[in-house]
């Protein structure tokens, strides 16, 4: 089976077939150039969409596995964008996550796998979907502890965290928060929690998403003023649009994985998905 991966810097199949991509002299229109291929040879492809850019060239590349009618097996985009607006919260507004799915399902892939989406309309808008939890990651960093409680950081999320620790056999509580929000800006104004004493305590925050950030940043601040030893941030796809240094001021640790960039430093870990989820990926 052929790989192609379009993010030279993200290569969780492995090596990559060698192609040709680049940009015209216009700075926004975008080619790319495949190898000759035999119909019906099968291919996998990956991707990071950190753009809309990316996702042009992802089109474009499809555009071109399907005129030389090969067999789209596999497509792989580790953190899909849009998923956040699954619904029409008010008139004039698009449902995003349809329109991204559109475009994928377009592509004609016999597969689509996604670690970790934001949305479980995920799965009812995009054609032969396949999930890949967070499970691994989790799993991964918790080895390293030694005695914690899991924090669910809203009530949206806790369902999905029950049964991640019932996954990977975590059989100690789960601190429940909460997030209050004016109905205006959408601004969180207060923190809640379900009043399980957290003094002196090792907490572990697990959650999907850290884009600027602000969530967890009050979730932190919360949890130390009752009292915490330390507050450490699980997230499978980190963002972090708005740096480092205010999560730092109460998140003491961040483990993340390469699904965005591969940036590291002392402060956040970026787990390798090609590591982590080896097993999955190859498994079609």
């Amino acid at each position: 089976m052929k790989t192609f991966n379009l993010d030279p810097d993200f290569t969780p199949y492995g090596k990559s077939e060698s192609f040709e991509q680049f940009t015209f002299p216009s700075g926004f229109e975008h080619h790319v150039k495949l190898p000759t291929l035999e119909p019906g040879e099968e291919v996998r492809v990956s991707t990071r969409i950190n753009s809309s850019d990316d996702v042009m060239k992802l089109l474009l590349l499809s555009d071109a596995l399907e005129r030389m009618k090969v067999v789209k097996k596999e497509l792989f985009i580790p953190y899909l964008p849009y998923a956040r607006q699954d619904r029409m919260m008010a008139q004039g507004e698009p449902v995003s996550l349809k329109v991204i799915a559109n475009l994928i399902n377009q592509m004609g892939f016999h597969q689509v796998s996604i670690l970790d989406a934001h949305s479980l309309g995920t799965e009812l808008c995009i054609e032969n979907y396949r999930a890949i939890d967070n499970s691994q990651l989790v799993q991964t960093v918790l080895e390293t502890q030694e005695e914690y409680l899991v924090i669910s950081p809203d009530a949206g999320a806790y369902k999905k965290i029950f049964s991640l620790c019932k996954n990977i056999g975590y059989q100690d509580g789960i601190v429940s928060c909460g997030k209050v929000r004016n109905l205006d800006t959408g601004r969180i104004i207060n923190i809640t929690t379900d009043g399980t004493p957290v003094e002196g305590k090792e907490l572990i925050i697990v959650d999907d998403i850290c884009d600027g950030g602000m969530t967890f940043i009050l979730l932190a601040q919360k949890l130390k003023e009752l009292g915490a030893a330390s507050v450490t941030l699980i997230v499978t796809h980190g963002i972090f649009s708005k740096g480092e240094e205010q999560l730092k001021k109460y998140v003491d640790r961040i483990y993340t994985t390469d699904s965005i960039n591969n940036i590291s430093s002392e402060y956040i870990t970026r787990f390798s998905i090609e590591n982590l989820y080896n097993k999955q990926l190859h498994n079609l």
